[in-house]
């Protein structure tokens, strides 16, 4: 196999799209890029091509050690974002159950030493209006032919629709063309076409707007413009049908029940909550403030696992890859060097060559005047 076929035939296992933990420390300027590339072809030309093992496993293998390495290195460059002012002054908001409520500060100004937690408990999340029209044989042709109009009212604004429909058209390829039409038209409404198994389909028309809005009980309203006696697209495929009507959320501040007409609302005029979830029991989301050494310690935390994962992913693939063997060893034997500037951070190297931390040493050592 040439160099040229080799280089391809690896580049075709980096399916980058497949890897979704990707952050900012992923995005290169173009002469870093430069270097990176200049630097592969440099080992390429000095590399005996002949000793390299082209099996499609042993690509997996260095996709994966690959991979592992990117994710260990970004969490590094995590680290290296915060300074000693940073760690031991600033605070920042956090949320008990992200699943349920996310928080951020609008204004750390605003932000107090005394500012109070706050004690959610979401009943209910807003929803918007959704209409769901009439279920049609999707194969069928359908009974419309000719140019028709209908109107949709979104915020008391009326927005005339023209469309022409073909005899031959299916009842599928006509809900396809309304679907398209709405969705291009920017509104406010997302639309979409819903199937089931009896090859049958309706057109969906969902409101970006949530909760009950003010002076009227929708969100849009849709309605043909044609003489009474005709049949419109609206009549046909059932556009106006509502099958749920918009509703607030509901939920419990410190005690206190509330409601807010979308998902999202301020607290105290510096806390910007967003409720992503229902609590199914009486616990309660807590909404406070952390000391920004938390979040350092979270992040150590974060280096030890994402380490030792490297290291786990590696050892897992010594039975059937010697050389990751060797890789294992070059690992423990770096860390071993490091076992005492390890081991007085709170961080210490175990047996196998994991490493654990140790939170009451980490903030022990953070306390000490020389700390870097």
């Amino acid at each position: 196999m040439t160099k040229e076929a080799l280089q391809k035939d690896l580049f075709s296992h980096l399916s980058y799209g497949a890897y979704s933990n990707t952050t900012r420390f992923d995005a290169h300027k173009p002469s870093e890029l430069r270097r990176i590339y200049n630097t592969i072809v440099r080992l390429y030309k000095e590399s005996p091509t002949y000793l390299v093992d082209t099996r499609k496993d042993t690509l997996q293998i260095a996709v994966m050690i690959k991979e592992n390495a990117r994710l260990l290195a970004n969490t590094i460059s995590s680290i290296y974002e915060h300074t000693e002012k940073d760690i031991f002054d600033k605070k920042y908001a956090y949320s008990s159950d992200e699943t349920i409520v996310t928080v951020e500060i609008l204004d750390s100004k605003l932000i107090e030493e005394n500012t109070p937690a706050y004690y959610i408990h979401v009943d209910s999340l807003a929803t918007p209006q959704i209409n769901a029209g009439r279920l049609l044989p999707a194969g069928k042709r359908t009974s419309l032919a000719g140019t028709y109009h209908f109107i949709i009212s979104v915020n008391h604004t009326d927005y005339e629709f023209e469309m022409s429909i073909m005899g031959s058209s299916t009842n599928l390829e006509v809900q396809e063309k309304i679907v398209s039409l709405l969705n291009k038209s920017n509104i406010g409404l997302t639309a979409s076409v819903i199937m089931n198994t009896e090859d049958e389909s309706y057109i969906q028309i969902e409101s970006a707007a949530t909760g009950i809005p003010e002076n009227t009980d929708c969100h849009f309203h849709v309605r043909d413009l044609k003489a009474p006696e005709a049949l419109g697209i609206c009549a046909y495929f059932g556009l106006d049908r509502i099958a749920s009507m918009p509703d607030n959320s509901h939920f419990t501040c410190n005690g206190d029940k509330d409601s807010a007409p979308d998902n999202v609302f301020i607290i105290n005029g510096c806390y910007e909550i967003t409720l992503r979830g229902i609590n199914q029991d009486n616990e309660e989301v807590t909404i406070g403030l952390k000391t920004d050494t938390q979040s350092f310690l979270d992040t150590i935390h974060t280096f030890v696992e994402g380490y030792n994962s490297f290291l786990q992913a590696i050892c897992s693939y010594q039975d059937v890859q010697p050389k990751s063997t060797e890789l294992v060893k070059e690992m423990y034997h770096i860390t071993k060097s490091y076992r005492n500037h390890l081991e007085s951070m709170g961080l210490k190297v175990n047996e196998d060559g994991t490493i654990s931390s140790d939170e009451n040493l980490i903030l022990l050592a953070g306390e000490q005047p020389n700390r870097r």
